[in-house]
């Protein structure tokens, strides 16, 4: 569980976005503002204005992976210097670690509300208490969901949700899915941003063994930007192993010469040396 400070890069500006991100860290260490307050004042992670900045428990492959791999190399408590992402510079507090939860099913009722009106938010806690009641006395979970719930996208389905693992679902519908620990267990009726819920364990999940999920893993990283690790190695080996010179000069003449704007997305060129070297490997030249 980590909290972000997010600073875009706009345009030639890196260095004053870099300037800046060190500053807020050296005011949040100093204890001149905290993590959370920095985050809603400062961040250009739009969430931070209500969240502070957190982004709740997640696992790998959720966030990109230089992100993920600073923070899986910290320890609680730890605020890291600015760590460049495709996003711009983050500094990153770490909130907690805990083992992986796997993946959970559950069915749920709902009741919605809007955000900070008391009426909305009493009418849906009296319905969801009766639902409750109906409950207790025995009535099948997926009958009282088809009747009454107003999600109705899952209502026609008994209630059922896909399954989930940590950083889907806002964190209160998360915790209360995740700490219902037998098969058809029913939770007490809970409040989210959303509304009112009343939730039933259909199904849950610990992390597979390597052999069952290597070949998701491997596919997963095909996607990721981890997979330039790999192409990044193999380019740094063969350097080592052939001697390679590059001739800046000509490649500047090139792009100077070569290419001609004809319309927008169009590109012609009449540059013909072919006498010039762009670049050398051992004793082929190219």
């Amino acid at each position: 569980r980590a909290s972000h400070i997010l600073i875009n890069i706009q345009g030639e500006d890196e260095k004053i976005a870099y300037n800046k991100a060190l500053s807020i860290r050296k005011d949040i260490l100093e204890k001149k503002i905290s993590f959370s307050n920095a985050a809603r004042k400062y961040s250009d992670d739009q969430s931070a204005s209500y969240n502070g900045g957190d982004l709740g428990y997640f696992t790998v492959f959720m966030m990109v992976y230089d992100f993920e791999s600073a923070v899986y190399n910290m320890k609680i408590g730890d605020i890291s210097m600015p760590i460049r992402t495709k996003y711009g510079y983050h500094i990153i507090e770490v909130n907690d670690k805990r083992d992986a939860v796997g993946e959970v099913q559950v069915a749920h009722i709902m009741f919605k509300t809007k955000k900070e009106d008391k009426k909305s938010i009493d009418v849906a806690n009296q319905k969801i208490n009766q639902v409750y009641e109906r409950l207790k006395s025995g009535e099948e979970f997926a009958d009282v969901a088809e009747r009454f719930s107003e999600d109705r996208s899952t209502a026609v389905n008994g209630g059922k949700l896909p399954p989930f693992g940590v950083g889907k679902m806002v964190p209160e519908f998360e915790k209360v899915a995740f700490s219902l620990l037998d098969l058809n267990d029913i939770s007490s009726p809970f409040q989210t941003d959303f509304g009112w819920h009343i939730i039933k364990l259909i199904d849950k999940k610990s992390i597979s063994d390597f052999s069952v999920v290597r070949d998701e893993i491997t596919r997963k990283i095909a996607r990721d930007s981890r997979s330039d690790l790999s192409k990044n190695s193999l380019i740094a080996k063969l350097k080592r192993e052939y001697k390679i010179i590059n001739k800046v000069p000509v490649f500047s003449s090139l792009r100077r010469h070569a290419f001609v704007k004809v319309s927008e997305g169009i590109w012609s060129g009449d540059y013909d040396n072919n006498s010039d070297v762009l670049f050398t490997i051992d004793t082929r030249v190219l």
